[in-house]
């Protein structure tokens, strides 16, 4: 199987406008979010599953802020716990078992 790749950045950068661009790639959100900061001033909407995979080093608050200081609005839907992964808190946590790890849908957009 052949995978073709591009940067984001560039691909963004190619065009004048972007209507909606969609992210959906794991546990990367926040360092393509980074790498196309400078061209994301051309995309009016994002849809993006954002996972939180390791709870040592959660990316959902720096998507949040660059979102926000790139003037974006946003919403959260469709949380979701991901009980199959690890770690869960300890047993002698308040929370025993709770899955630490999760996924949510965010939909951004730019304010009128």
């Amino acid at each position: 199987m052949t995978a073709l790749t591009a940067r984001a950045r560039r691909r963004i950068g190619m065009n004048d406008r972007i209507d909606l661009l969609k992210i959906d790639i794991e546990d990367a959100a926040d360092a393509v979010l980074g790498d196309c900061e400078g061209a994301l001033d051309r995309v009016a909407a994002i849809v993006m599953d954002l996972h939180d995979f390791d709870p040592a080093v959660r990316q959902t608050p720096r998507v949040l802020e660059r979102l926000t200081r790139l003037g974006f609005c946003y919403s959260l839907s469709d949380l979701t716990s991901l009980t199959w992964r690890r770690p869960a808190s300890a047993a002698l946590a308040p929370f025993p078992g709770t899955a630490a790890a999760g996924c949510m849908t965010v939909r951004a957009w730019r304010s009128a």
